[in-house]
């Protein structure tokens, strides 16, 4: 990887092509969540929680498939979801370091990536005048507000450990022939905790904007239904069920 602020760039030949489809998701089993795109997420695939095992915080993620490197939801050029979660969209543009002496963020390209090429076989950056282009223009738009988003991700994260909200879960699947399956480490929202909160706890978390995105979390764990028809269709074995269980 080659992370450089955009602000550093000053050639007119940069340009960016072969995103459609974002093969790059091909093989991502897990991918980030924003707070804001959870309620949209929840309606193709499961939303869950996992924990870093080096730092021990959580992240809000999208369960992309039932094996390691495996993505039922790429389908190129047009995805099995109406929706495709931003960290994915963002490629190869993100949010890394522009000035470290003072420790502050903004907006980046991996100048490795594959979608980096020249003006000629793609969508510029820069016009000839070395302008940011419309194009360039929307991607820094995007990116700013991907970066506010992450800052209340970061919240939302955070009330829901310290409210106790987390229970952990391994995800079973039952194969047609053989053992089965099972993927640990997943987290999910705790319905019975949920319940015992007061009305107090409950108008904080509405008041937050949090609500919403809880339930939609809760609901989304029926879309384990859709990945397995998805890895049916993709696989050579065949899977009965995939099912939940509780830590």
């Amino acid at each position: 990887m080659n992370i450089t602020p955009l602000e550093q760039l000053n050639t007119t030949d940069l340009a960016i092509s072969g995103t459609q489809g974002h093969p790059h998701a091909k093989s991502r089993q897990l991918i980030n969540l924003v707070v804001t795109e959870i309620a949209q997420i929840s309606l193709d695939m499961p939303v869950i929680f996992v924990k870093d095992g080096n730092t021990g915080q959580f992240r809000c993620v999208a369960l992309l498939g039932l094996e390691q490197n495996q993505n039922l939801m790429f389908n190129q050029p047009r995805w099995h979801s109406h929706s495709i979660p931003k960290h994915i969209q963002r490629e190869p543009f993100c949010i890394g370091p522009i000035d470290q002496q003072r420790n502050t963020l903004g907006p980046c390209i991996d100048l490795d990536s594959d979608y980096v090429t020249t003006q000629s076989e793609g969508t510029a950056l820069f016009t000839e005048l070395r302008e940011k282009t419309e194009f360039l223009k929307r991607v820094e738009e995007f990116l700013a507000t991907l970066f506010e988003e992450e800052r209340l991700t970061q919240e939302f994260i955070n009330t829901i450990v310290e409210l106790g909200l987390l229970r952990e879960i391994s995800v079973e699947c039952q194969p047609q022939q053989g053992d089965n399956r099972s993927l640990s480490g997943l987290f999910i929202i705790d319905e019975e905790r949920l319940r015992q909160f007061d009305a107090d706890t409950v108008k904080r978390l509405m008041d937050q904007g949090f609500l919403n995105p809880i339930f939609a979390s809760l609901n989304s764990l029926g879309q384990l239904n859709r990945l397995t028809a998805l890895f049916n269709q993709q696989s050579e074995s065949t899977l009965v069920q995939t099912t939940v269980q509780l830590k």
